[in-house]
């Protein structure tokens, strides 16, 4: 998959503000889509958006992860029940909802980031081992 676009800075911030309803107090965070290249022979739809939200530090992060599984667990989203995964040694939260498959996790990369993942692929787990190498 090829990057499609990206939004950064408050931008970044307000859409993902107002997809909470809510301030979550981050310091910063970017929006990043992927696809394959439009090829009218091909009909490979796979894309993957990747939300990141960088917090003011690790325990920031993990508590808004935190309540990320919890405000879920209540119910009234559009996603299925938190399911707890271990990939590459790393704790990820697997939800489907809207069509998808989405994760979501503290960055393994950036301790004070969380990523939301979500993905649209016959094998979504590929799509989630590259991107927890990225983000």
């Amino acid at each position: 998959m090829k990057l499609a676009s990206v939004v950064e800075g408050q931008q970044a911030l307000t859409q993902v503000y107002q997809l909470h309803g809510m301030n979550l107090g981050l310091v910063s965070a970017y929006i990043a889509e992927y696809s394959h290249t439009f090829n009218p022979y091909h009909s490979n739809d796979e894309r993957a958006t990747v939300w990141v939200g960088k917090a003011d530090g690790s325990q920031t992060a993990a508590a808004l992860l935190t309540r990320m599984r919890q405000g879920i667990e209540k119910g009234g989203s559009p996603f299925s029940m938190p399911e707890q995964l271990t990939v590459d040694g790393h704790d990820v939260f697997r939800v489907e909802g809207m069509g998808d498959t989405h994760f979501f996790y503290n960055s393994p990369v950036k301790g004070d980031q969380v990523v939301w993942l979500t993905i649209k692929s016959v094998n979504p787990m590929v799509i989630l081992e590259e991107a927890l190498k990225l983000f």
